[in-house]
Parts: structure tokens; C-alpha cells; sequence
């Protein structure tokens, strides 16, 4: 009978740590965007990494996802174009034209990181500007890192908790 009033304490007291744990992420969560969902992907993975109880290995995975995934919600790989694009409205009294300014040791530096996927995309259409060959880039990679994400959910899941 101690026994389970015991029981019954500590998982009362793991109730009200996970209440708290999770309150921020369930009070703001919303059903009409996905964004929401990766925040509460996003906090498990926090937790579980903050918890310590995983071996070296599984923490590795468990980090490298987390890592992903809060570049996926912030979409990190479409957005990192802008910072070597500098995009500037000219306009005069009828029209208005949109100017890129390519910042070119930027560029360079991003042709280099990612030069297998420009490649590819030179391939499929070699007339390409580089700020439209640098954009589609930037989704593929994104998708990429979103496949590789969901890759390593799908085979690790299970495993983290073996």
C-alpha cells in the first residue's frame, strides 16, 4: 500500500515537471501550420538531449537532428542566399525594377559550398543566373536537410529509447 501511494507521488511529481516542461510549447501550439509541430518535435529532442541519459552515439543523432530541425524551422538553407544577394528596389515614377547587388567573395564562398547541388541545377538549365541558380539552390538544400531530418527520425526513433 506504501508502495503505490510511493508510486503514485513520483509520477505525480513527473506530471508536474512535464506540465511545466511543455506548457510554453502546448499553450502556443496552433492547428492550421506545420511550423507548430516542429516545435514540439523540436522540444522533445531538447529534452531528451538535456536529460543525459543517452550513450554517446545516440546523443550524436539525437543533436544532429535537433540541429537539423531548427534549421528546417527557421529555414536557414533558402533564406542564406540573402546574406551574399543584396536586393534593392530602383524606382522612378512609373516603375519600379528590382536590383541585385551580389556580393561576389560571398558567392564564391557559396558555389563553393555547395557546388554539387549548383552543378546539378547548371545541368538542367546552363543559362541560369547565378542569383536564380544560388535561390533554387537554396530550396533543394532546404528540402535535402528536411529529407535527412525525417531520414534520421525514421531510423532512429525506436533506437534512442533501446
Amino acid at each position: 500500500m506504501i508502495n503505490k501511494i510511493r508510486i503514485s507521488l513520483i509520477q505525480f511529481k513527473y506530471g508536474i515537471i512535464n506540465l511545466y516542461n511543455w506548457f510554453r510549447v502546448i499553450w502556443n501550439d496552433r492547428d492550421w501550420d506545420f511550423y507548430y509541430v516542429y516545435n514540439v518535435l523540436e522540444r522533445k529532442l531538447k529534452l531528451m538531449i538535456d536529460s543525459g541519459i543517452y550513450n554517446q552515439e545516440r546523443d550524436k543523432h539525437l543533436k544532429i537532428a535537433h540541429k537539423l530541425l531548427t534549421r528546417i524551422k527557421c529555414s536557414y538553407y533558402e533564406l542564406e542566399p540573402l546574406e551574399v544577394i543584396n536586393y534593392s528596389l530602383n524606382c522612378n515614377e512609373l516603375t519600379c525594377i528590382v536590383v541585385n547587388d551580389m556580393n561576389e567573395e560571398g558567392r564564391k564562398e557559396y558555389f563553393k559550398k555547395y557546388r554539387r547541388t549548383i552543378d546539378k541545377m547548371r545541368k538542367e538549365d546552363p543559362t541560369r543566373e547565378d542569383d536564380i541558380l544560388m535561390t533554387l539552390t537554396s530550396v533543394e538544400i532546404q528540402n535535402k536537410a528536411r529529407r535527412l531530418f525525417f531520414k534520421i527520425l525514421n531510423e532512429k526513433l525506436e533506437w534512442w529509447w533501446d
